[in-house]
């Protein structure tokens, strides 16, 4: 499986945030690419342009990030 782009210039359409009363809340997926016809590494960074979030909403925000992208997204292809 490759990876491939989001679109022209890496960034797509906004879309709704995960967490409603944190609207400026944003998720950036950096791929890297490994050996030809290989697996590529997923990062993903959450920014905001809105309060900075207190320790306590920072490890909620990353829990429902870990659950949504590492834990869903691996059962939705069967691993």
């Amino acid at each position: 499986m490759g990876c491939r782009a989001a679109g022209p210039g890496g960034r797509g359409a906004p879309l709704s945030s995960l967490w409603p009363h944190r609207p400026l809340d944003r998720i950036r997926f950096d791929l890297t690419p490994g050996l030809p016809g290989g697996d590529c590494t997923l990062r993903w960074t959450l920014t905001t342009d809105g309060e900075l979030p207190s320790e306590s909403t920072l490890g909620h925000l990353r829990h429902r990030l870990n659950y949504l992208i590492n834990g869903r997204l691996r059962r939705s292809y069967g691993q």
